[in-house]
C-alpha cells in the first residue's frame, strides 16, 4: 500500500508510512503463549520469566488464536475474586489466602479480554506502522503480528515510541512544543492516598476504568504510581499482601520505592517521549511544582498525538 505524504505533516508521518512492522520487530523478544485451559498460576510464571505483560491464548487442539490476556485482565480478575468481602479494611488473612487460590486456579481462557477494553487486533509483517498507530490510537495497546494462523510476534505502543526516540524525525517539529501548548496535555486525574487498602484501590480503579493511578501523601503530593503491572508477581503464595496499604504493598512487591515519572506543562513533547522510553513506563504524570498531580500522558495519548487532526 502506498501513501501520499500529507503537506506540512510532521516528519514522523513519513517515517511511519515508510516503515513496516517487520522492520522493528525484535527477534530476541519472546512471545508468550498459553493454552486456554491452563491455570492462571502457570500463566503468571510464564509472564514473570519472560518479563512481559501479556500472553497469546491458543487452543492446542485447533488452529488459530483465542486472543490476549494482559495485566489489566488479571487485575480485574483479582477484583472479581475478592468482591465478596464486605469490609476490605478488616479483610482476614485466611480469607485472602482462599481467594488467592481461587485466582491462581482460574482458567486462562476465561480471562481473554476480561476487561472488554483491549480487543484482539492483528497485523502482518508488511503492515506499515502508520496503520498500526491508527489502530493503537483507538486504545489498543498491542497487536498480534500474524503469519497465517500463527502469531509470530506482539507489537506494542512502546515499540512505536522506541522507534521515534531513536530517530531524529521529531527535531524541528511539533515534538519541540511544550505539552501545555498541544492537545497532548489532558487536565484532571484521579488519585489515591498511600494509606488506602490495596483491595480498595483495585476496586476504585475498576469502577473508574483506570489502568493506573497516582499515589499521594496526606499533602496531596505524588509519591508513587500504582498500576495493573504491579500485580504481575501476585499469586496464591503472597495474595495476602492485598491487605496492606498501597504504599506498603508496592514496597513488598518490588523491595524498594520506585519514584514516579513526571513532567510539567512547560516540558516539551520530545522530553515526555524520551521519559516514556528511557524509564520503560506507559504513562508520565503532569505535576505542579509541589508534585501534586494535574494530569497524565499515556502511550495511547502519544499514539493519538502522532496522527494528523
Amino acid at each position: 500500500m502506498s501513501f501520499d505524504v500529507i503537506p506540512s505533516a510532521p516528519h514522523w508521518i513519513e517515517l511511519l508510512q515508510n516503515t513496516k512492522v517487520k522492520d522493528i520487530i525484535d527477534p530476541s523478544r519472546k512471545t508468550v503463549t498459553a493454552s486456554y485451559n491452563q491455570d492462571v498460576k502457570d500463566l503468571l510464571k510464564k509472564l514473570s520469566e519472560a518479563k512481559v505483560l501479556s500472553a497469546v491464548v491458543t487452543d492446542p487442539e485447533k488452529p488459530g488464536v483465542w486472543g490476549f490476556v494482559d495485566v489489566l485482565d488479571l487485575m480485574l480478575c483479582i477484583v472479581e475474586v475478592t468482591k465478596e468481602s464486605d469490609d476490605v479494611t478488616k479483610e482476614r488473612v485466611e480469607n485472602l489466602k482462599w481467594e488467592g487460590q481461587c485466582y491462581s486456579r482460574q482458567m486462562t481462557g476465561y480471562l481473554v479480554n476480561f476487561s472488554s477494553r483491549d480487543p484482539f487486533q492483528t497485523v502482518t509483517l508488511d503492515t506499515p506502522l502508520y496503520e498500526v498507530v491508527q489502530v493503537m490510537a483507538k486504545k489498543v495497546h498491542r497487536v498480534a503480528v500474524m503469519d497465517g494462523n500463527r502469531v509470530t510476534a506482539i507489537l506494542s505502543q512502546s515499540d512505536i515510541a522506541n522507534l521515534l526516540a531513536t530517530r531524529g524525525t521529531y527535531i524541528g517539529s511539533q515534538m519541540m512544543k511544550s505539552i501545555g501548548d498541544t492537545r497532548l496535555a489532558s487536565v484532571g486525574v484521579k488519585s489515591v492516598n498511600e494509606n488506602v487498602n490495596t483491595v480498595s484501590v483495585l476496586r476504585f480503579m475498576a469502577e473508574n476504568k483506570l489502568r493506573a493511578v497516582p499515589v499521594v501523601d496526606w499533602n496531596g503530593r505524588m509519591v508513587a504510581n500504582f498500576s495493573a503491572t504491579d500485580l504481575l508477581g501476585l499469586n496464591e503464595t503472597n495474595f495476602q499482601l492485598l491487605q496492606l496499604n498501597v504504599k506498603d504493598f508496592l514496597l513488598r512487591m518490588h523491595g524498594f520505592s520506585k519514584p514516579p515519572v513526571v513532567c510539567q506543562t512547560s516540558d516539551s513533547v520530545e522530553s515526555v517521549l524520551l521519559r516514556l522510553v528511557v524509564h520503560k513506563v506507559h504513562r508520565v504524570y503532569i505535576v505542579d511544582l509541589g508534585m501534586k498531580p494535574l494530569g497524565v500522558i499515556s502511550l495511547t495519548d502519544l499514539m493519538q498525538f502522532l496522527l494528523p487532526q
